[in-house]
C-alpha cells in the first residue's frame, strides 16, 4: 500500500520539525535502484553459549536503581508491602488473567503493531522496498537521518541526505529506525503524574534494551530485529505499570515504594510481556518466547537464545541507565566479557551517546 506508513503514523504523528531540519533533508521521489546489498547476518552458530546474568541479589539491586532512576522516587528496601502496592499488583494480576480487560492493554498499539511487522518481515522487505516507504514520509526520513548520525552508526562528515543514511543503515537499520518512529509514540503512557515524569527515561531505557538484545540475538545467531522487537514488547509493560500506578495514586508524592514492591513487580512485568506479545501479534515464535519469559521469569539462568538476548539487554540497559561513565563501565564488565564482540560495539556505542546527549 502506498501510504502504509502514512496511515499508521497519522494519529500519533508529531509534525513538529525544526526549521533547519528541514533545510538539510532532502527525500529523493525514489530511491536509487542500484543500492548495496544488506551487509551478511552473523553466522548461526553450531551451539549456543549461556550469556553470564548477574546473581539475584544483584538483580534486585539493579531494579531498584531502575526503578527508582525511572520513577525519579527512592525504593525503600526495608519496607514491607503498602496497601497501595498490593492494590496495584492485584489490579495487574487481573489484567494478566481476563482476557475481557486486555483489550485496554496499550489500544492503539492493536491496529498498528501487527501491519507494521507484515511489512517489515514479509518477503518484499528488501533494502530497496524499505527505501521507499521511508522516502515517502517526513517522519521517517528525519528518523532514519538521524540514526545514520548517530554513534554506532557514523563513520566521518554528518549524513544530510537520505541515500547516504540508507546505505549505512542497511536492512536492519532501516527496521530499527521504522519500527522505531512508529512505536514510539505508541509507548507514550503521559496519563499522570508518574508517567509524566517518567516518559524520557522510559524510552530512554527503552531504546537502549532494544538495541542492546538486538546485538546479543545477532552474536548468537538469532535475527537482530526479533531481538529488538522482544526489547521493545517486554518494556512496553511499562507503559501499564505507570498508568496503573497513577491511577491507584494520582499524587506522586504520595507513594513510598517498597524493595518488596519492586520484586513483584517484575514477576507481573514478565506475565503480562506475553500479553503484550499475543495483542501486538507478534509472530509466533516471538509469542513463544514471551510464553518463555512469563512462566521462567527474565532473570532465570539459561532459557532459549533470544531469551538470553532479552535478558542481557534488560539488565545493560539498566546499567547504562543509572551509571555514568566509569562506573558504568565498571558494572558492565563482568556481562560483557562473556557476551559477543557486537554486543560490546553496541554498549559502547550507546556509553558515547549518552555522554555526547546534554542533560
Amino acid at each position: 500500500m502506498k501510504n502504509w506508513l502514512f496511515a499508521l503514523l497519522a494519529p500519533f504523528r508529531q509534525p513538529e520539525v525544526s526549521a533547519a531540519g528541514r533545510a538539510r533533508v532532502r527525500p529523493p521521489a525514489r530511491p536509487a535502484a542500484s543500492l548495496p546489498a544488506a551487509p551478511a547476518q552473523a553466522a548461526p552458530v553450531a551451539a549456543v553459549a549461556i550469556t553470564p546474568a548477574l546473581a539475584p541479589a544483584s538483580v534486585l539491586d539493579l531494579d531498584m536503581g531502575v526503578f527508582a532512576w525511572l520513577l525519579g522516587q527512592a525504593v525503600d528496601p526495608a519496607a514491607a508491602l503498602t496497601a497501595p502496592e498490593r492494590q496495584v499488583l492485584a489490579q495487574l494480576d487481573g489484567v494478566a488473567a481476563d482476557a475481557s480487560v486486555q483489550g485496554v492493554l496499550l489500544p492503539r498499539a492493536a491496529a498498528v503493531v501487527p501491519r507494521l511487522l507484515a511489512q517489515l518481515r514479509g518477503p518484499d522487505s528488501s533494502l530497496s522496498t524499505l527505501s521507499d516507504q521511508v522516502s515517502r514520509d517526513v517522519t521517517l526520513v528525519v528518523e532514519v537521518i538521524r540514526m545514520a548520525n548517530s554513534v554506532g552508526y557514523r563513520r566521518g562528515p554528518a549524513v544530510v541526505e537520505l541515500e547516504h543514511a540508507i546505505r549505512m543503515l542497511g536492512v536492519d537499520g532501516l527496521r530499527f529506525a521504522i519500527s522505531r518512529a512508529v512505536l514510539k509514540p505508541l509507548m507514550d503512557p503521559r496519563s499522570g503524574a508518574l508517567s509524566t515524569r517518567s516518559a524520557r527515561r522510559l524510552w530512554q531505557l527503552t531504546d537502549s534494551k532494544a538495541q542492546l538484545s538486538a546485538a546479543t540475538a545477532r552474536g548468537l545467531g538469532c535475527e537482530p530485529f526479533d531481538g529488538y522487537l522482544l526489547g521493545l514488547a517486554h518494556n512496553a509493560v511499562w507503559s501499564v505499570v505507570l498508568r496503573t500506578l497513577d491511577t491507584a495514586q494520582p499524587e506522586a508524592t504520595a507513594w513510598r515504594f517498597s524493595a518488596a514492591f519492586v520484586r513483584e513487580l517484575n514477576q507481573r512485568r514478565d506475565r503480562l510481556f506475553h500479553v503484550v506479545a499475543q495483542q501486538w501479534q507478534l509472530p509466533r515464535a516471538l509469542r513463544e518466547i514471551a510464553g518463555e519469559v512469563a512462566q521462567r521469569s527474565l532473570v532465570a539462568a539459561g532459557g532459549s537464545p533470544l531469551v538470553q538476548a532479552l535478558r542481557s539487554g534488560e539488565q545493560l540497559a539498566s546499567l547504562l541507565c543509572i551509571h555514568d561513565g566509569a562506573a558504568a563501565a565498571a558494572a558492565a564488565e563482568p556481562l560483557l566479557g562473556g557476551l559477543p564482540a557486537s554486543v560490546g560495539l553496541a554498549w559502547h556505542g550507546l556509553t558515547r551517546s549518552a555522554n555526547d546527549t546534554p542533560g
